[in-house]
């Protein structure tokens, strides 16, 4: 029986540089290594964008790259694909996006693996429901992450997230953390029941494309999305990402 795998990672193009991108190979390589125990090549993956890049004359908007694992071998060759992408707007930076809990657990949820069957259940419910995003709730009805984007919560200047076991290490999330450590706020990773994030303060995702996008609704619970901390992390962000792309040779 062939069993077939869809590693994938989505970038995003700035300037035509890829934001992040070694942080979004060694992601993929992570998921490929977990799966078959082998490694994929960081040049071939670099080509593999700057070739699509430039044949497309792409300045903004994001790109997937695929690598296609058969009977637990991954393939040569890596398939990159120009994406159609939806950045927030300034009016939902400024006041905030609606969103809906939904119940789902993903198996192994380091891998990042592509699945139709859940990516059309959920594209259907947010376009059903004008939400912005699906927010995962587990067995245990706790949050865990959004179907494209990872969550967090805050309250009294900390940070909180689900146990790192239960989601993708967002490449996002990960530099917001290291923000989070260099500003002195303190992120503290538990269990967040549904039941519960009435007494957070504030609520945001974050991702390749929203980057840091504050919640104003989960479900008919209201946030505050004029948080200083929230703001903070959000002026911290742009300026890293700025930063980066500054001093990026691609």
């Amino acid at each position: 029986m062939n069993e077939q795998l869809l590693a994938y990672e989505v970038l995003r193009i700035i300037n035509s540089k890829p934001l992040f991108w070694e942080d979004h190979y060694l992601r993929m390589n992570k998921t490929v290594f977990n799966i078959c125990g082998q490694n994929i090549d960081q040049n071939s993956f670099k080509i593999a964008l700057k070739q699509k890049i430039q044949t497309e004359n792409l300045l903004i908007g994001n790109l997937k790259i695929v690598i296609n694992i058969l009977n637990n071998r991954p393939d040569e060759n890596f398939e990159v694909f120009v994406i159609p992408h939806r950045y927030p707007t300034e009016d939902e930076y400024r006041c905030g996006v609606k969103t809906l809990s939904f119940y789902y657990e993903r198996e192994n949820p380091e891998n990042k693996i592509w699945k139709q069957d859940i990516r059309d259940v959920v594209d259907s419910l947010i376009k059903e429901k004008n939400v912005y995003e699906v927010l995962y709730l587990d067995n245990n009805n706790c949050f865990t992450e959004g179907s494209r984007s990872n969550l967090f919560f805050i309250k009294d200047n900390k940070l909180y997230s689900a146990p790192e076991n239960k989601i993708l290490h967002g490449v996002t999330r990960k530099y917001i953390i290291k923000i989070a450590s260099a500003t002195g706020i303190e992120v503290v990773h538990e269990d967040i029941p549904l039941s519960k994030i009435s007494k957070f303060d504030s609520a945001f995702i974050s991702g390749t494309s929203p980057k840091i996008l504050p919640l104003s609704f989960i479900d008919d619970i209201e946030f505050n999305v004029e948080n200083a901390t929230l703001r903070k992390l959000m002026s911290e962000f742009d300026l890293l990402l700025d930063n980066y792309l500054k001093n990026l040779v691609f």
